[in-house]
């Protein structure tokens, strides 16, 4: 008590002074700072972390403070609805008691506050132990990934996340644990608890080099004969497991020998009956399925290459109704500009001159043979000359239809004529505009003078009438000068017609449509396509018969050209590139580069439109 009185004397001196000194007035500095007060506008949590979850038994301290930072008056107090589940201090450290939901009251000066929601959840539970749910494997290839399958123990823990280091830069590790290897050599991949770092789990793996092989040959050659040819593949790193693939119809994988460093591959090569060198490529797959490659990207690849058979045995199909040339007729072709390039059978290799006796067709162009037709021009009229080849073949193989054709129709006359093919044998060269009548009328009365078409056009202008292909010499929008001939327009249509017209689509292709036509009776034209100079280039000729060999493929045609004045059939050779048919001129031993069998024009007998017309007149 003596205290507390002296302190309290000695506070009433100090008034005491100083009310004397200043005569009872109000001191001017105080009011001035009264005026100064700063107040509290809000209040500002340091942390993030709201709402507030602790653990049991845990704490935590609430950093907080008043907004402005210049507010007068900074205290803050702290408290909270149920004491049950959390104790606060004055200064805000919280510590949690029981599981519960509880809400802090953070007040502070000028009638300020703010409520932070607070949770206390169970107890934690600490990671224990790591484990690796499968084996791992001893070693990864460089380049290999393997994901690592661990867990941390137990499963109720509160955290069980885990962390993946590597001890060295042979291997990396990603988040999640999947491995890579990087280089050669041994690392350790560290597994530790994010939770509780002094669990941890070492898992050693060895990188090893990628077991590969390496071609000692990349290209391989034989004869034409039925082979059996091996080749070596070196192996490094070890074995590689690895399939031998082979895509071919003559050459076939066999077997596969191995010994420490190389293994030895047999193939089956059948024997080659064409008439040109063929090539198969031999490739290899991994357990992946995934072709094998080599360091800069590339499929490891051997190219084998059987050469031509010199000696085959070769078919030739003529046309039906031709009949075939004997021995007298065959004129051998003088092989020019040195060796020889082709070798299968000389006796193939002819040319074939209209006689009398022949029996197939060829309208040839005016200016090639240095005739001047007065009628009109046939410059660019490969496709009528074809056509009318083609058509004087059909009224030879239709005269009994035809023959009835006119008596039921009863036609008689000038007009019976335009039923005749009238095809003159054996003229002059000067007599070339008066050879054919089919070929006179088209350049006579052709739809569009003497521009080009398509054989199509002119076949079915012929025989029903080119319904697509009205251009006249008078033009496009005039009545044209001359009807189409249509001599059999209700026998036959567009809908109903005996011609066909078929791209050529590759080797296969072009076997089948030819091969197909023949054994069907039909006639064939063709047009050759490619370039002339920086031009496009197509050529309308007809096909009188076609050389195969042992395999069915096609390794000459027998032609007449409409551009060449020689009155003959010759014959094209056939190679293959890119898989089209190109052509190979025997008279100039050359293999022609740019000039190749793009389509295919067939005209049927028309058997079955004949029959259903003279079945119902």
């Amino acid at each position: 008590m003596k205290k507390f009185s002296i302190i309290f004397l000695s506070t009433l001196t100090v008034l005491f002074f100083s009310a004397c000194n200043n005569n009872y007035l109000p001191d001017i500095k105080t009011k001035q700072k009264m005026k100064q007060d700063v107040p509290v506008t809000s209040i500002s949590l340091e942390s993030d972390a709201t709402p507030i979850s602790l653990p049991k038994g845990t704490e935590r301290q609430i950093k907080a403070h008043v907004i402005p930072k210049n507010a007068t008056n900074k205290r803050l107090a702290f408290s909270l609805d149920k004491e049950e589940i959390a104790f606060i201090t004055d200064n805000g450290k919280i510590t949690a008691k029981e599981v519960g939901h509880a809400v802090i009251t953070i007040r502070a000066a000028d009638g300020i506050s703010k409520t932070v929601d607070l949770t206390v959840t169970p107890e934690p539970v600490s990671v224990t132990s790591i484990v690796v749910e499968e084996t791992m494997p001893v070693s990864l290839f460089i380049g290999a990934t393997y994901s690592i399958k661990a867990k941390a123990l137990p499963d109720e823990a509160t955290d069980r996340v885990l962390i993946y280091s590597t001890d060295n830069n042979n291997a990396r590790v990603a988040d999640d644990g999947t491995v890579t290897a990087q280089s050669e050599g041994s690392v350790n991949i560290t597994v530790k608890s994010r939770s509780n770092p002094d669990i941890t789990k070492t898992v050693p793996i060895t990188i090893k080099q990628r077991p590969s092989i390496k071609l000692i040959k990349e290209e391989i050659t034989s004869g034409s004969d039925e082979t059996n040819p091996t080749f070596k593949v070196k192996t490094l790193n070890g074995k590689l497991d690895y399939t031998v693939e082979v895509v071919s119809d003559w050459l076939e994988f066999d077997k596969k020998d191995s010994d420490a460093s190389e293994d030895t591959i047999y193939l089956k090569a059948k024997t080659n009956k064409t008439v040109w060198n063929r090539t198969a490529y031999i490739k290899f797959k991994g357990v992946d399925n995934k072709y094998i490659k080599d360091s800069n990207g590339n499929e490891l690849e051997v190219k084998f290459t059987q050469k031509e058979n010199k000696n085959p045995i070769v078919t030739i199909k003529w046309v039906d109704g031709i009949g075939e040339p004997n021995s007298r007729e065959k004129k051998k072709i003088p092989v020019y500009n040195g060796e020889k390039k082709v070798y299968w059978n000389d006796d193939k290799i002819f040319w074939w001159y209209e006689t009398n006796e022949t029996k197939w067709f060829n309208n040839r162009k005016a200016k090639p043979v240095g005739a001047v037709a007065t009628d009109g021009g046939d410059g660019n009229q490969c496709w009528a000359k074809t056509s009318s080849n083609m058509l004087h073949w059909w009224f030879v193989q239709n005269k009994e239809n035809i023959d009835n054709y006119i008596a039921k129709k009863n036609i008689t006359g000038a007009k019976k004529d335009e039923y005749q093919d009238f095809y003159k044998r054996e003229f002059l060269d000067n007599q070339e505009p008066e050879k054919s009548y089919i070929a006179k009328t088209f350049r006579v009365k052709a739809h569009n003078g003497e521009k080009g078409d398509y054989i199509i056009g002119g076949l079915s202008w012929y025989l029903y009438g080119n319904k697509e292909a009205k251009i006249s010499r008078q033009g496009k929008d005039k009545k044209p000068l001359f009807d189409d001939p249509a001599l059999f327009k209700d026998v036959f249509s567009k809908d109903n017609t005996p011609i066909e017209r078929i791209n050529v689509h590759g080797k296969d292709s072009f076997n089948e449509i030819i091969s197909s036509a023949l054994d069907s009776k039909k006639a064939i034209g063709i047009d050759i396509w490619g370039t002339k100079g920086k031009n496009e280039y197509g050529h309308a000729i007809t096909l009188w018969g076609a050389a195969f060999d042992e395999e069915e493929n096609i390794i000459a045609i027998y032609v007449v050209d409409n551009n060449f004045a020689p009155n003959r059939i010759f014959p094209y050779g056939i190679w293959y590139k890119e898989g089209k048919p190109y052509l190979f001129n025997y008279g100039v031993n050359d293999f022609v580069q740019n000039r190749y069998v793009g389509q295919v024009t067939t005209l049927d007998k028309g058997e079955t439109q004949w029959q259903d017309w003279l079945s119902k007149h």
